[in-house]
Protein backbone atom coordinates (compact mmCIF):
# COMPACT_ATOMS: atom_id res chain seq x y z
CA UNK A 1 0.00 0.00 0.00
CA UNK A 2 0.76 3.50 -0.41
CA UNK A 3 3.35 5.15 2.51
CA UNK A 4 1.44 7.55 4.37
CA UNK A 5 2.28 11.30 5.58
CA UNK A 6 0.26 12.17 8.36
CA UNK A 7 2.29 15.43 9.40
CA UNK A 8 1.40 17.60 6.62
CA UNK A 9 -2.35 16.56 5.48
CA UNK A 10 -3.37 19.52 4.77
CA UNK A 11 -2.13 23.30 3.62
CA UNK A 12 -1.95 25.81 5.97
CA UNK A 13 -4.40 28.70 5.07
CA UNK A 14 -2.90 32.23 4.48
CA UNK A 15 -4.16 35.18 6.46
CA UNK A 16 -7.38 36.91 4.57
CA UNK A 17 -6.43 39.62 2.85
CA UNK A 18 -9.18 41.89 3.95
CA UNK A 19 -8.39 45.33 5.41
CA UNK A 20 -9.87 44.69 8.91
CA UNK A 21 -8.39 41.26 9.69
CA UNK A 22 -4.99 42.63 8.75
CA UNK A 23 -5.65 45.62 11.33
CA UNK A 24 -6.34 43.02 13.74
CA UNK A 25 -2.99 41.69 13.18
CA UNK A 26 -1.13 44.62 13.34
CA UNK A 27 -2.61 45.37 16.70
CA UNK A 28 -2.14 42.71 18.13
CA UNK A 29 1.56 42.41 16.96
CA UNK A 30 1.57 45.87 18.68
CA UNK A 31 0.18 44.84 21.97
CA UNK A 32 2.67 42.14 22.44
CA UNK A 33 5.69 43.24 20.91
CA UNK A 34 4.97 46.89 23.29
CA UNK A 35 4.47 44.82 26.44
CA UNK A 36 6.20 41.65 26.25
CA UNK A 37 8.56 40.98 23.50
CA UNK A 38 11.41 42.36 22.59
CA UNK A 39 11.37 39.93 19.43
CA UNK A 40 8.68 39.68 16.62
CA UNK A 41 7.77 36.95 14.13
CA UNK A 42 5.67 38.18 11.83
CA UNK A 43 3.70 35.25 10.49
CA UNK A 44 3.79 34.09 7.09
CA UNK A 45 1.15 35.33 4.56
CA UNK A 46 1.31 38.46 5.73
CA UNK A 47 1.02 41.22 3.34
CA UNK A 48 1.24 44.33 4.82
CA UNK A 49 2.74 45.37 7.62
CA UNK A 50 0.36 48.98 9.26
CA UNK A 51 0.86 52.77 9.74
CA UNK A 52 2.52 53.15 13.23
CA UNK A 53 2.28 49.00 13.88
CA UNK A 54 5.42 49.33 16.29
CA UNK A 55 5.88 53.05 16.37
CA UNK A 56 6.95 53.50 19.91
CA UNK A 57 8.46 50.15 20.67
CA UNK A 58 11.24 50.92 22.63
CA UNK A 59 11.92 47.54 23.67
CA UNK A 60 11.54 45.60 20.34
CA UNK A 61 15.64 44.30 19.40
CA UNK A 62 14.88 41.92 16.48
CA UNK A 63 11.89 41.10 14.15
CA UNK A 64 11.27 38.44 11.24
CA UNK A 65 9.70 39.70 8.05
CA UNK A 66 8.34 37.00 6.02
CA UNK A 67 8.69 37.45 1.72
CA UNK A 68 4.79 37.26 1.46
CA UNK A 69 5.15 41.33 3.19
CA UNK A 70 5.15 44.00 -0.08
CA UNK A 71 4.65 46.83 2.11
CA UNK A 72 5.47 48.65 5.08
CA UNK A 73 3.17 51.62 5.73
CA UNK A 74 4.20 54.64 7.34
CA UNK A 75 5.55 55.04 10.61
CA UNK A 76 5.05 51.42 10.87
CA UNK A 77 8.43 50.98 13.09
CA UNK A 78 9.43 54.76 13.99
CA UNK A 79 11.26 55.10 17.29
CA UNK A 80 12.23 51.62 17.18
CA UNK A 81 15.39 53.01 18.23
CA UNK A 82 16.52 49.56 20.20
CA UNK A 83 16.36 47.40 16.82
CA UNK A 84 19.72 46.11 15.31
CA UNK A 85 18.34 43.18 13.45
CA UNK A 86 15.97 42.36 10.91
CA UNK A 87 15.55 38.39 10.10
CA UNK A 88 14.52 38.28 6.33
CA UNK A 89 12.83 35.01 5.22
CA UNK A 90 13.86 35.59 1.63
CA UNK A 91 16.22 36.77 -0.83
CA UNK A 92 18.01 39.89 -1.29
CA UNK A 93 16.51 40.63 -4.77
CA UNK A 94 13.00 40.15 -3.15
CA UNK A 95 13.43 42.53 -0.25
CA UNK A 96 14.48 45.54 -3.11
CA UNK A 97 10.70 44.59 -4.10
CA UNK A 98 9.20 45.67 -0.58
CA UNK A 99 7.75 49.38 -0.77
CA UNK A 100 8.97 50.54 2.44
CA UNK A 101 7.15 54.43 3.37
CA UNK A 102 8.53 57.20 5.12
CA UNK A 103 10.18 57.16 8.92
CA UNK A 104 10.72 53.79 9.02
CA UNK A 105 14.41 54.21 9.71
CA UNK A 106 15.32 52.22 12.12
CA UNK A 107 13.96 49.27 10.33
CA UNK A 108 16.56 50.39 7.22
CA UNK A 109 19.43 51.08 9.31
CA UNK A 110 18.84 47.44 10.80
CA UNK A 111 21.30 44.70 9.80
CA UNK A 112 19.32 42.29 7.69
CA UNK A 113 20.36 38.78 7.83
CA UNK A 114 18.39 36.47 5.11
CA UNK A 115 17.14 33.38 6.04
CA UNK A 116 15.41 31.66 3.65
CA UNK A 117 12.63 29.15 5.45
CA UNK A 118 13.15 25.65 4.96
CA UNK A 119 11.98 23.69 1.74
CA UNK A 120 11.50 20.11 2.93
CA UNK A 121 11.66 18.41 6.32
CA UNK A 122 12.68 14.99 7.27
CA UNK A 123 10.75 12.43 9.98
CA UNK A 124 13.01 9.65 10.26
CA UNK A 125 10.35 6.29 10.99
CA UNK A 126 9.58 5.59 14.83
CA UNK A 127 9.75 9.45 15.64
CA UNK A 128 7.05 12.04 16.61
CA UNK A 129 8.72 15.35 15.41
CA UNK A 130 9.96 16.06 12.27
CA UNK A 131 13.46 17.95 11.20
CA UNK A 132 13.41 21.18 8.86
CA UNK A 133 16.05 21.37 6.04
CA UNK A 134 16.80 24.55 3.65
CA UNK A 135 18.09 22.37 0.91
CA UNK A 136 16.30 18.69 -0.20
CA UNK A 137 20.75 17.55 -0.34
CA UNK A 138 20.84 18.16 2.85
CA UNK A 139 17.56 16.23 4.09
CA UNK A 140 18.39 13.30 1.68
CA UNK A 141 22.20 13.30 3.51
CA UNK A 142 20.47 13.34 6.77
CA UNK A 143 17.50 10.75 6.02
CA UNK A 144 18.59 6.91 6.51
CA UNK A 145 14.86 5.76 6.22
CA UNK A 146 11.29 7.91 7.09
CA UNK A 147 9.70 10.48 4.69
CA UNK A 148 10.94 13.79 3.33
CA UNK A 149 7.97 16.08 2.93
CA UNK A 150 8.43 19.36 0.17
CA UNK A 151 7.48 22.48 1.99
CA UNK A 152 8.32 24.60 -0.67
CA UNK A 153 8.77 24.60 -4.67
CA UNK A 154 12.26 23.62 -5.63
CA UNK A 155 15.04 24.09 -8.34
CA UNK A 156 17.52 21.34 -8.34
CA UNK A 157 20.54 19.68 -10.27
CA UNK A 158 20.50 16.07 -10.34
CA UNK A 159 20.13 14.69 -7.50
CA UNK A 160 21.79 10.84 -6.16
CA UNK A 161 19.86 8.56 -3.97
CA UNK A 162 21.76 6.13 -2.26
CA UNK A 163 19.32 4.88 0.96
CA UNK A 164 15.75 3.87 0.77
CA UNK A 165 13.20 6.97 1.83
CA UNK A 166 9.64 8.42 0.86
CA UNK A 167 9.13 11.76 -0.56
CA UNK A 168 6.36 13.08 -0.41
CA UNK A 169 5.79 16.35 -3.05
CA UNK A 170 2.76 17.72 -0.62
CA UNK A 171 1.21 19.49 -3.45
CA UNK A 172 4.75 21.41 -4.93
CA UNK A 173 6.95 20.88 -7.80
CA UNK A 174 10.36 19.70 -8.13
CA UNK A 175 11.86 21.13 -11.23
CA UNK A 176 15.37 20.92 -12.96
CA UNK A 177 17.19 21.42 -16.30
CA UNK A 178 18.40 18.26 -16.04
CA UNK A 179 17.74 14.72 -14.54
CA UNK A 180 16.27 14.93 -11.23
CA UNK A 181 16.82 12.04 -9.67
CA UNK A 182 19.70 8.95 -9.84
CA UNK A 183 18.44 5.91 -8.29
CA UNK A 184 21.88 4.16 -7.45
CA UNK A 185 22.27 0.68 -6.66
CA UNK A 186 20.11 -1.06 -4.21
CA UNK A 187 18.50 2.16 -3.10
CA UNK A 188 14.59 2.63 -3.42
CA UNK A 189 13.04 6.12 -3.89
CA UNK A 190 9.26 6.13 -3.25
CA UNK A 191 7.10 8.88 -4.43
CA UNK A 192 3.95 10.29 -3.36
CA UNK A 193 2.09 13.31 -3.00
CA UNK A 194 -0.88 13.45 -0.57
CA UNK A 195 -1.94 16.91 -1.19
CA UNK A 196 -2.34 16.61 -4.91
CA UNK A 197 -0.98 18.71 -7.66
CA UNK A 198 2.62 18.23 -6.27
CA UNK A 199 4.92 17.30 -10.09
CA UNK A 200 8.17 16.36 -10.89
CA UNK A 201 9.61 18.32 -13.66
CA UNK A 202 12.85 17.40 -15.96
CA UNK A 203 14.91 18.09 -19.14
CA UNK A 204 18.02 15.54 -19.36
CA UNK A 205 18.92 15.40 -23.06
CA UNK A 206 22.10 15.11 -23.44
CA UNK A 207 24.00 11.64 -25.03
CA UNK A 208 24.46 8.79 -23.09
CA UNK A 209 22.44 9.76 -20.29
CA UNK A 210 19.10 7.86 -20.36
CA UNK A 211 16.39 9.17 -18.18
CA UNK A 212 14.59 12.52 -18.72
CA UNK A 213 13.55 12.87 -15.06
CA UNK A 214 14.52 9.83 -13.03
CA UNK A 215 17.33 7.22 -14.01
CA UNK A 216 16.68 3.58 -12.22
CA UNK A 217 19.97 2.11 -11.80
CA UNK A 218 20.16 -1.84 -11.63
CA UNK A 219 19.28 -3.34 -8.36
CA UNK A 220 17.25 0.05 -7.21
CA UNK A 221 13.68 0.66 -7.21
CA UNK A 222 11.56 3.37 -7.69
CA UNK A 223 8.03 3.30 -6.55
CA UNK A 224 5.05 6.14 -7.81
CA UNK A 225 2.25 5.72 -6.05
CA UNK A 226 0.56 9.50 -6.59
CA UNK A 227 2.07 12.74 -7.95
CA UNK A 228 3.50 13.49 -11.54
CA UNK A 229 6.22 13.10 -13.40
CA UNK A 230 6.98 14.61 -16.53
CA UNK A 231 9.66 15.45 -19.25
CA UNK A 232 9.35 18.79 -20.27
CA UNK A 233 12.84 19.12 -22.22
CA UNK A 234 11.75 21.51 -25.63
CA UNK A 235 14.03 19.19 -27.65
CA UNK A 236 14.64 15.66 -28.61
CA UNK A 237 16.40 13.83 -25.77
CA UNK A 238 19.65 12.40 -27.36
CA UNK A 239 19.61 9.13 -24.80
CA UNK A 240 16.43 6.92 -24.23
CA UNK A 241 13.45 6.82 -21.89
CA UNK A 242 11.89 10.34 -22.08
CA UNK A 243 10.62 10.30 -18.37
CA UNK A 244 11.85 7.31 -16.38
CA UNK A 245 14.66 4.50 -17.43
CA UNK A 246 15.07 1.72 -15.94
CA UNK A 247 18.43 0.34 -16.57
CA UNK A 248 18.46 -3.11 -14.66
CA UNK A 249 16.61 -1.49 -12.14
CA UNK A 250 12.74 -2.52 -11.35
CA UNK A 251 10.06 0.39 -11.62
CA UNK A 252 6.15 -0.02 -9.91
CA UNK A 253 3.59 2.19 -10.64
CA UNK A 254 0.95 1.62 -8.67
CA UNK A 255 -0.54 5.42 -9.32
CA UNK A 256 0.32 9.09 -10.55
CA UNK A 257 0.79 10.40 -14.03
CA UNK A 258 3.90 9.88 -16.15
CA UNK A 259 3.90 12.50 -18.66
CA UNK A 260 6.58 11.67 -21.47
CA UNK A 261 8.81 13.65 -24.34
CA UNK A 262 10.62 12.86 -27.01
CA UNK A 263 13.78 10.49 -27.33
CA UNK A 264 15.41 7.78 -29.10
CA UNK A 265 13.46 5.06 -27.77
CA UNK A 266 10.71 5.27 -25.30
CA UNK A 267 9.25 8.28 -25.48
CA UNK A 268 7.85 8.01 -22.07
CA UNK A 269 9.39 4.80 -19.98
CA UNK A 270 12.62 2.60 -21.38
CA UNK A 271 13.25 -0.37 -19.65
CA UNK A 272 16.61 -2.87 -20.10
CA UNK A 273 19.15 -4.31 -18.43
CA UNK A 274 22.21 -3.42 -16.64
CA UNK A 275 25.06 -2.54 -18.90
CA UNK A 276 27.73 -2.65 -15.97
CA UNK A 277 29.11 -5.17 -13.25
CA UNK A 278 25.44 -4.96 -11.74
CA UNK A 279 25.71 -8.70 -13.48
CA UNK A 280 23.71 -7.73 -16.45
CA UNK A 281 19.89 -7.95 -14.39
CA UNK A 282 17.16 -7.06 -16.65
CA UNK A 283 14.97 -4.38 -15.70
CA UNK A 284 11.51 -4.40 -14.99
CA UNK A 285 8.12 -2.50 -15.35
CA UNK A 286 4.77 -3.16 -13.50
CA UNK A 287 1.80 -0.88 -14.07
CA UNK A 288 -0.98 -1.81 -11.48
CA UNK A 289 -2.39 2.25 -11.46
CA UNK A 290 -1.95 5.65 -12.73
CA UNK A 291 -1.54 7.12 -16.30
CA UNK A 292 1.55 6.89 -18.55
CA UNK A 293 0.72 9.26 -21.01
CA UNK A 294 3.13 8.51 -24.05
CA UNK A 295 5.26 10.85 -25.66
CA UNK A 296 7.42 10.27 -28.83
CA UNK A 297 10.28 8.10 -30.55
CA UNK A 298 11.89 10.15 -33.13
CA UNK A 299 15.70 10.70 -33.32
CA UNK A 300 17.93 11.59 -36.13
CA UNK A 301 18.06 8.58 -38.62
CA UNK A 302 17.71 5.43 -36.22
CA UNK A 303 14.56 3.46 -36.40
CA UNK A 304 12.98 4.05 -32.85
CA UNK A 305 9.81 2.56 -31.28
CA UNK A 306 8.20 2.85 -28.09
CA UNK A 307 6.06 6.48 -28.23
CA UNK A 308 4.79 5.30 -24.44
CA UNK A 309 6.94 2.48 -23.30
CA UNK A 310 9.87 0.73 -24.80
CA UNK A 311 11.12 -2.78 -23.37
CA UNK A 312 14.76 -4.21 -24.40
CA UNK A 313 15.77 -6.96 -22.48
CA UNK A 314 13.80 -6.22 -19.56
CA UNK A 315 10.04 -7.74 -17.94
CA UNK A 316 7.11 -5.70 -18.28
CA UNK A 317 3.57 -6.79 -16.61
CA UNK A 318 0.25 -4.69 -16.08
CA UNK A 319 -2.69 -5.33 -14.62
CA UNK A 320 -4.27 -1.68 -13.83
CA UNK A 321 -3.37 1.98 -14.87
CA UNK A 322 -3.46 3.12 -18.55
CA UNK A 323 -1.47 3.90 -21.08
CA UNK A 324 -2.52 6.68 -23.76
CA UNK A 325 -1.34 7.83 -27.05
CA UNK A 326 2.33 7.77 -28.12
CA UNK A 327 4.19 7.55 -31.15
Amino acid sequence: SAPKNNTRNQKTNNYDKSVANKQIVSCVLFALALFLFCVIVIPSGVTMINMETFSGCSSLKQVTIPSSVTYIDLYAFYNCNALTTVYYQGTEEQKVQIYISADNNPLLNATWVYVLPPVCEYLKTGEESATPFQTLEDALSSATDGTITLLANVTLDTVGINQNVVLDLNGHTMKSGKRVFAVYTQATLSIMDSVGGGEIQGAQIDAHQNGGVIRVDGGSTLNLYSGTITDVATEAHKGYGGAIAAEGGTVNIYGGTVNGGTSRYGGTLYITKAANAVGGMAGNLNISGGVINGGIAAYEDENPFGGAIAVINGNFTMTGGKVVGGQ
